[in-house]
């Protein structure tokens, strides 16, 4: 399905789920990303009592700059996220995206990262440490910079695997062999 016309679904979509809410006696709702995040904060305007928990986990003004649509989706943020009875999210920079569009009241719970205790093995000569990314290749991630500032280490005793899809999976490709 084209992304327009995920848009253009979201009244609909609201509507079937105030109405399984309702069927089902469910008083708490919790939505992850934008398009879920919208179509739960539009059940609040179709009359639904319950509580509205969503999570935004990308920079929501440069992820829709580039976006077909991209600023009817910006006005439907500012109009709908207010209904939600919290918003998190997952960075500061992230928060800062959605006070530029009005939406102050953000609670930050980064991502979880699992810390070792343990005094870390040694590694055998020719055992590279690998970083891993993994992400959408697109302009908001930014590959080249990762790219450019691992070009520049002077341990090369490691690696960077780059997991994803993405528009610019061809010229990151091409600018891994030119940064060697």
């Amino acid at each position: 399905t084209p992304g327009y016309i995920n848009v253009f679904k979201i009244p609909y979509l609201a509507k079937k789920l105030h109405r399984y809410l309702r069927e089902n006696n469910i008083d708490t709702l919790f939505s992850l990303l934008n398009r879920p995040n919208l179509i739960s904060c539009r059940v609040r305007q179709l009359g639904w009592k319950g509580k509205i928990i969503i999570s935004e986990r990308v920079d929501t003004i440069a992820y829709y700059k580039t976006r077909m649509l991209g600023s009817l989706m910006l006005r439907m943020v500012k109009k709908y996220y207010p209904l939600a009875d919290k918003i998190t999210v997952i960075s500061a920079g992230i928060a800062d995206s959605l006070k530029q569009l009005g939406i102050k009241d953000c609670k930050v719970i980064y991502n979880p990262v699992h810390v070792i205790d343990e005094k870390p093995q040694q590694r055998k000569k020719n055992n590279l440490f690998t970083y891993i990314n993994v992400a959408r290749f697109d302009e908001q991630k930014n590959h080249k910079l990762l790219l450019e500032a691992f070009s520049r280490l002077s341990n090369k005793d490691c690696r960077l695997l780059l997991v994803g899809k993405g528009k610019l999976q061809h010229s990151l490709e091409e600018l891994t062999k030119q940064l060697n």
